[in-house]
């Protein structure tokens, strides 16, 4: 089933805290002398957060009003993409403004979409050489254009089954194209699988059942955040 995305032409964040990894971590407590044994998974999760989200018009608040009701509290998945802002560390070459390049290209009459986006295209170009197993953190990368590849960032591929999901660079070689990234793979992947490196996009939920909570002042107005972790 496809989920709906959250809506970045309407709801802009002034400031977002993403993507981020939380280690799930396990502790029996501390023994007397003090001492804490903690387990933890290498997989972890993301989490990430929309903060000062400005709701200030009828378009703003019912586009809030409806995603919160989409999501039924913990209950159904969203997919939540990165900012364009977040992506100006992306593997674009350089002298490239990301503010144009995620400029939204309207229709051939200057108009656009009736939720104000308009076209998107991709300018990186980077896929999967080679199958890829459950749970892997390496693969071999066959790069058409990616200037600036490099350790640190953040990519997504769409699972046939979980839907999209984020990746962080760990290191590259660019002679050998070796990559090795976090988490595991949420699932398996086909050769020729694209990496997206111009739009990543996660499915998450939100973390907890009030996390869009909207409290409004006078005359109905409010900048609100939002909280989510992935769907797994």
């Amino acid at each position: 089933m496809t989920k709906p995305s959250w809506p970045s032409a309407v709801l802009k964040p002034q400031a977002a805290t993403l993507p981020r990894l939380a280690p799930r971590t396990l502790s029996g407590g501390a023994s007397v002398s003090g001492r804490t044994q903690i387990v933890a998974s290498d997989a972890g999760v993301w989490v990430a957060t929309l903060s000062s989200v400005p709701v200030y018009d009828r378009d703003t608040l019912l586009t809030w009003r409806a995603i919160e009701a989409w999501c039924d509290g913990r209950l159904n998945a969203i997919d939540v993409p990165l900012p364009a802002y977040e992506q100006a560390y992306a593997p674009f070459a350089s002298g490239l403004d990301y503010t144009t390049l995620f400029s939204a290209v309207p229709h051939s009459d200057d108009s656009y979409f009736s939720d104000g986006s308009g076209y998107v295209g991709g300018i990186v170009d980077v896929t999967v050489s080679g199958d890829l197993a459950l749970g892997a953190t390496a693969m071999t990368a066959s790069v058409a254009n990616a200037p600036r590849l490099q350790p640190g960032q953040v990519f997504s591929i769409d699972h046939a089954g979980k839907g999209p999901r984020w990746y962080q660079i760990r290191s590259w070689d660019e002679d050998t194209a070796a990559m090795t990234f976090r988490p595991p793979l949420r699932e398996a992947v086909a050769s020729g699988a694209r990496l997206n490196f111009d739009r990543p996009t996660c499915r998450m939920r939100l973390r907890s059942d009030d996390a869009m909570r909207l409290d409004l002042q006078m005359p109905a107005y409010g900048y609100p955040s939002v909280e989510f972790i992935e769907d797994l």
